[in-house]
């Protein structure tokens, strides 16, 4: 679409935002109303900048602006909402702005509505809400096989002669952050048919609940 071409040289080169990687707007908004940022971002300021920049472009273009992480693919709406299900906590998160204009919205001015007052319905014109979805802080790591294995089991379907894969991501697991060098350790342990080492290590940190009730008690807690 002619606007994502427009809104991405807009935030990547015009208001200086690097991180910014692709920009979608969905067909089924109009291909105007909803709009999906991607980025890499380097400091948690860095969505706010692309968010403020994209309302403000124009008054008619955008009622719905999101940015989401590089690992959110922006024209997926299932990878969009999953991140908005799990990246989002709205009182952090969103912010509604208004003093935009409406461009083919029946929702801003019932039917009948003078051109002015359906382009700009008093008092404040129509509204955007911008919404950040990208992750706060780190997260442990997407809960399926690593891609390596995920690729290899695709290659023995694929020689079985089954249907056709249209895999969708998240399709293979990936760190987000939260992922150390024994989670790593204990997920090769695994891999190698040996979890069972992993289950002596936890069960050698075992603390009886009587000793750290005396523990406490000795401590005056």
């Amino acid at each position: 679409m002619s606007y994502e071409a427009v809104m991405y040289k807009f935030l990547k080169y015009d208001c200086n935002i690097p991180s910014i990687l692709k920009v979608a707007f969905h067909e089924s908004s109009g291909s105007w109303e909803y709009m999906v940022i991607q980025m890499k971002k380097t400091n948690p300021s860095q969505p706010w900048q692309a968010l403020n920049a994209a309302v403000g472009f124009d008054p008619t273009i955008g009622k719905f602006i999101i940015t989401v992480d590089e690992d959110i693919d922006p024209l997926d709406p299932d990878s969009v909402n999953w991140a908005l299900s799990f990246r989002v906590q709205p009182h952090l998160d969103c912010r509604i702005t208004t003093g935009k204009s409406s461009m083919l919205d029946p929702s801003s001015a019932p039917p009948g509505a003078s051109t002015n007052e359906d382009r700009f319905p008093a008092p404040v014109g129509t509204s955007a809400i911008l919404i950040n979805a990208t992750r706060p802080f780190a997260f442990p790591a997407v809960s399926l096989p690593a891609k390596e294995y995920m690729e290899n089991a695709k290659n023995i379907w694929e020689k079985l002669g089954l249907p056709n894969l249209t895999p969708k991501a998240p399709w293979h697991g990936y760190t987000l952050g939260y992922w150390s060098k024994e989670n790593e350790e204990e997920a090769r342990l695994a891999v190698q048919g040996k979890h069972y080492l992993t289950g002596n290590k936890l069960a050698s940190t075992r603390v009886q609940m009587q000793d750290l009730a005396t523990k406490a008690l000795s401590e005056g807690k």
